[in-house]
């Protein structure tokens, strides 16, 4: 950002030599706007409720595991769906995030409808095999939070799929948001010790 404005500033000015004068210039306030509050765009990302996860774990996420901040009791879908209980599914949740368990779901939803579809096409099916993702990547419910976190930053995971050990069922499942709102419960439980080691120590 610095060495780009840097940059800018010279194109307009058409003036070389004013290249180290700006990039010290423009240093030395980047350091002073650090120093008193974060960047802007982090204060965007912050206001904008983004769940933008940072470069490490915590340190309090290791006594936290993946049963702790999954969704628990997951919607999940079997591989061929009819139409008609696809749209009850869809149309009944607000989330873009379902598990494929099985080969085919014997189950009906007759109060599920939609005007666009005939009631001929409402009764087909449907096969998620060539959309959906063969081998994901799955947890068991008792995996450190830091692990899965590691997971989300390595491999760029929109959804994580939480197993039980014993019966390898799911039963659960963890999405960024998840990880975002424990580092902010951690941030702010942080921040309660702190201001009451403060006063501690005033009085």
């Amino acid at each position: 950002m610095t060495i780009s404005l840097t940059v800018i500033l010279i194109e307009s000015t058409d003036e070389i030599t004013l290249g180290l004068p700006l990039m010290v210039t423009l240093m030395v306030a980047k350091w002073v706007g650090d120093y008193f509050n974060e960047g802007l765009y982090d204060i965007h990302i912050e206001l904008k409720h983004i769940p933008l996860l940072g470069w490490d774990p915590s340190e309090d996420m290791k006594q936290y595991h993946a049963s702790d901040i999954m969704s628990k009791m997951p919607i999940c879908l079997y591989q061929i769906e009819r139409v008609r209980d696809l749209i009850a599914v869809l149309t009944s949740n607000n989330h873009n995030g379902f598990p494929i368990v099985g080969d085919f779901s014997s189950a009906l939803s007759p109060n599920a409808s939609e005007d666009t579809l005939t009631d001929e096409e409402l009764d087909m099916f449907m096969d998620f095999k060539t959309y959906m993702s063969p081998s994901p990547y799955t947890v068991w419910s008792d995996t450190s939070v830091s692990r899965v976190f590691n997971l989300f930053r390595t491999m760029g995971l929109r959804h994580l799929v939480v197993l039980d050990r014993k019966l390898a069922t799911v039963v659960g499942i963890i999405t960024r948001k998840n990880l975002a709102h424990l580092s902010e419960h951690e941030g702010r439980h942080t921040e309660d010790l702190t201001g009451s080691t403060r006063e501690l120590n005033t009085l």
